[in-house]
């Protein structure tokens, strides 16, 4: 590194660089400056016309080229960026784009436009202080949090934990109204951001209140709220394992180090992957059988071929020990322990025989018959109807299933439902009764994510309509 660049590195970055002009690429531009910071943008050709008039004035430097190639990145000063913005509508060269830049300056951060999952995972790891979205799930995020309510003002998530920010406005009835001090409510799960009394018109102050201050009804609260789901079952199965019994603890020992691991895996998979995988050993112990047994036989009555005692104990494993055994007479010429062997061979292969035909059966019935599966009911109020399920709308709905909330979905002839679906209450179509059908007048918001613009005017309309008839 020569000594003009490595000055260039220490100077403190203080640049934004856009890669790609498109729709999202000037949103971003606009999003920046509102921080005030420095935005560069390089695009391949200028656009012939913009989505804000105003923003060929907003940028600091307009560049026309190939993004990929270092002399451009070099003219947009990548060594002072802060961070790049890589928004083009190629992936390819959104992922060349990065490989270059990371190759000049090893310290900016990339955010990166990409729906390719493994692949982003794997630039994350190799280039370092990296994120890759795909295009749907920016708007999904702001469509689930607007749909919450104003309670939200966003989340993010830190050390695979869910961290939600809530702005709330306390009601004369809550929990905390002239029972708690502002230092109270900072806990394990939750911090206080801000503080705003309700005589005080002033705006927010981060972090600057009196600890000891009574919250008033109508006070204005800015607070972090920890959310992860998984966190809370494992405190809560930790603290039912501190009042549990020492013998307990013992035996959930035990379990854990004398059971291998491949079998608390067996236990963990469902009910019907047990059967297919119990069925597998199934057939492995009675073809260990059916070879033990012939061998047996056979040494014991050497003037039976090898043949026969195969077939008897085949005859054995489907259930015929009396067809053998019957009399009293040739089984006393039978030593006992092949008797008994002979007895467990009938069991295992009864057994055996019976998951045979419960497989055969279910396969049977599910290639001849598609049972619908029951949705849950229709909510009576307090939920969210979701119209348009395809791909922003199936990222806004895993969200809302995220934060546990009651759902209504309405789904189009274009839509491309998935599993999500499957449990929540579904329309199929938009008719002019869908709305009424949804309970819209006592849902608590309503999403419109359709493909099509003018049917999300028509449905708004619709929806407008629906509330001033009730």
């Amino acid at each position: 590194m020569t000594f003009s660049e490595t000055l260039t590195s220490l100077i403190e970055p203080d640049s934004f660089l856009v890669c790609g002009l498109g729709s999202l690429g000037q949103h971003c531009v606009m999003a920046l400056k509102k921080f005030g910071v420095k935005a560069i943008a390089i695009e391949q050709t200028r656009p012939p016309s913009w989505e804000f008039s105003n923003l060929e004035s907003q940028l600091d430097a307009l560049i026309i080229g190939d993004c990929r190639q270092d002399n451009i990145l070099e003219t947009a000063k990548i060594r002072q960026c802060r961070a790049a913005i890589i928004v083009t509508t190629s992936e390819q060269v959104n992922v060349e784009t990065a490989l270059a830049i990371r190759q000049l300056n090893p310290y900016t951060r990339i955010v990166l436009r990409s729906a390719k999952a493994n692949l982003n995972h794997l630039l994350e790891e190799q280039l370092g202080n990296l994120i890759a979205y795909e295009s749907t799930e920016l708007p999904a995020s702001a469509f689930a949090l607007a749909a919450l309510g104003t309670e939200v003002l966003g989340y993010f998530f830190l050390d695979g934990q869910r961290i939600r920010i809530i702005q709330r406005q306390v009601v004369p009835d809550h929990d905390w109204c002239n029972t708690r001090r502002l230092y109270e409510l900072n806990s394990r799960s939750q911090h206080l951001l801000g503080y705003l009394a309700a005589e005080n018109p002033s705006p927010f102050r981060f972090h600057h209140w009196y600890p000891e201050t009574v919250i008033r009804p109508h006070d204005t609260l800015i607070y972090l709220e920890l959310t992860d789901i998984q966190n809370q079952l494992d405190s809560s199965i930790s603290s039912t394992e501190k009042r549990s019994p020492s013998w307990q603890k013992k035996i959930n020992w035990l379990i854990n180090h004398f059971f291998s691991k491949q079998t608390r895996q067996f236990f963990q998979l469902s009910v019907k992957q047990q059967i297919h995988r119990f069925a597998v050993i199934s057939g492995m112990i009675v073809l260990l059988m059916l070879l033990i047994g012939t061998f047996l036989i056979h040494l014991t009555n050497p003037h039976i071929t090898l043949l026969a005692a195969f077939s008897g104990t085949v005859i054995l494993l489907l259930g015929g020990y009396g067809d053998i055994f019957g009399g009293f007479q040739e089984s006393d010429a039978v030593p006992w322990w092949l008797q008994l062997f002979s007895l467990g061979l009938t069991l295992v292969g009864t057994v055996f025989v019976g998951i045979l035909y419960a497989l055969l059966t279910e396969a049977l019935l599910s290639s001849q018959f598609q049972f619908k599966k029951n949705l849950p009911p229709f909510p009576d109020g307090n939920h969210i109807v979701l119209v348009g399920l395809g791909r922003v709308g199936s990222k806004v709905a895993l969200f809302l299933k995220d934060f546990k909330q009651l759902m209504v979905g309405i789904t189009l002839k274009s839509d491309s439902t998935g599993s999500i679906f499957d449990s929540i209450p579904l329309i199929q179509g938009f008719t002019k009764d869908s709305l009424s059908k949804a309970n819209i007048a006592t849902a608590k918001s309503v999403v419109i994510v359709t493909d099509d613009e003018i049917l999300n005017l028509v449905v708004c309309q619709a929806k407008n309509y629906e509330f001033e008839a009730k």
